[in-house]
């Protein structure tokens, strides 16, 4: 249990003994951030967003119109579909959750999802809060698919989702001594389909 020694702002961030959140005069601007009317407006406003994205689930799918927008060789137009992006995202900036800080005792619980465009998980613990046990957000991570994985099929972009976020995130991997190992079992068994699927490009995705 970490000691109440109030909130304290750090690099955009709110510290505190509940756990993280965003620092509110980073992101009050975004409520009245202009439609952005060029590449550079929307490399700006994805620079400030991508830097909360652990605070924003499904972050690489929402802003996959606005950052279509900045690849080489996509002429510049503005649709309904990156108006939705841009305003989901001010959205989200405006009303994150604190993430919680990891502990030493408590199953990690793992949520994924899949979509045309990325792959997303929740990463959660069930921790102890005031005499009951609830589930605590710790992170939001997502990615974008590149062209070939994108020709996957749900069910290997859900398990690509799977191995993906188990390969990546620290925090299980990092406490695993203190956990069920059951849990682990159940994503290892999972991340042996993905890596046994005959459509895995040349990066072993």
């Amino acid at each position: 249990m970490l000691p109440d020694v109030g909130a304290v702002p750090f690099l955009g961030h709110i510290v505190s003994c509940q756990g993280v959140g965003v620092d509110s005069a980073k992101t009050e601007a975004v409520e009245t951030w202009p439609t952005p009317v060029n590449v550079k407006d929307v490399l700006a406003f994805l620079g400030l967003a991508s830097y909360y994205c652990r605070h924003i689930p499904g972050y690489s799918t929402v802003a996959a119109p606005m950052t279509n927008l900045t690849r080489q060789g996509v002429d510049f137009m503005w649709d309904d579909t990156c108006e939705g992006s841009f305003r989901t995202l001010k959205a989200a900036l405006v009303s994150v959750s604190v993430l919680a800080y990891p502990t030493r005792e408590g199953h990690f619980v793992l949520s994924t999802d899949a979509s045309d465009t990325g792959i997303g998980a929740m990463l959660e613990q069930e921790q102890e809060d005031g005499g009951r046990v609830a589930k605590k957000v710790i992170a939001y991570v997502s990615k974008t698919l590149s062209d070939s994985q994108r020709r996957y099929c749900t069910t290997n972009k859900e398990l690509l989702a799977v191995f993906w976020e188990v390969d990546t995130d620290p925090y299980p991997t990092s406490q695993r001594e203190s956990m069920d190992p059951a849990p682990y079992l159940e994503k290892a068994a999972l991340a042996e389909l993905v890596n046994r699927c005959p459509n895995r490009d040349s990066t072993g995705h």
